[in-house]
């Protein structure tokens, strides 16, 4: 399990992590790297017209793909080098910010990220880490979601689905359990940042709505 972890974890990532990858070098990893440069301006206004400027990029070259006649796929989108894969909207906190594909310490600094599973809107349980960001953005108002709350996942396809917050809890920077699913048969959304300066992580659960409604 922690070896498939690495793979996808540690792709591209310049660690300097030699010798047996145990449990113990993972967990200590993300322990350490996880909080960092809270008090930098990856949070800023400069930062977050960026970000809105990349979503508009997304949703209007998937719009184009969408009138061709031919079979094209979307041309890539890329935010300082990190392709973006798609965008995540929560209404209820007005959250909508696109998703990088790969977690790293420098990618956490400008969005969203995928930390683990499959590719956005497919089986299985999709985790994406944020920030709990000193201005209030990123994943800062997780904290205020409820269960029932409404979740949005944009794939680069056009194809966006609706999750429902089943869960919510705060667990030990060490605990990877959150990132496994549930039910292995359906689509999870997993969101995690930190919490209690930077302390523990807060983990919130969400589920595709039955029937997408």
């Amino acid at each position: 399990y922690y070896h498939q972890f690495l793979n996808y974890f540690f792709k591209g990532v310049k660690v300097g992590i030699s010798g047996t990858h145990g449990k113990t070098t993972v967990t200590k990893f993300i322990a350490d790297n996880f909080d960092i440069d809270l008090l930098n301006d990856f949070g800023s206004e400069k930062n977050e017209e960026k970000l809105s400027n990349i979503v508009s990029e997304v949703y209007e070259k998937i719009n184009t793909t969408e009138e061709s006649s031919e079979e094209t796929k979307i041309q890539e989108v890329e935010i300082q080098g990190y392709s973006v894969i798609g965008i995540l909207k929560i209404d209820k906190i007005a959250l909508e910010y696109p998703i990088l594909g790969i977690t790293t310490n420098d990618a956490m600094k400008i969005s969203i990220t995928k930390f683990w599973g499959p590719e956005l809107n497919e089986i299985g349980n999709v985790t994406l880490v944020g920030h709990n960001n000193v201005y209030g953005r990123m994943f800062a108002k997780l904290k205020d979601l409820e269960n029932g709350d409404i979740i949005e996942l944009t794939d680069m396809n056009n194809k966006t689905l609706r999750y429902k917050v089943f869960d919510q809890y705060i667990i030990d920077p060490n605990d990877l359990t959150c990132v496994e699913s549930v039910d292995p048969e359906t689509r999870e959304l997993t969101l995690l940042t930190c919490i209690n300066r930077t302390k523990n992580r807060l983990v919130t659960k969400a589920r595709e709505i039955e029937n997408n409604i």
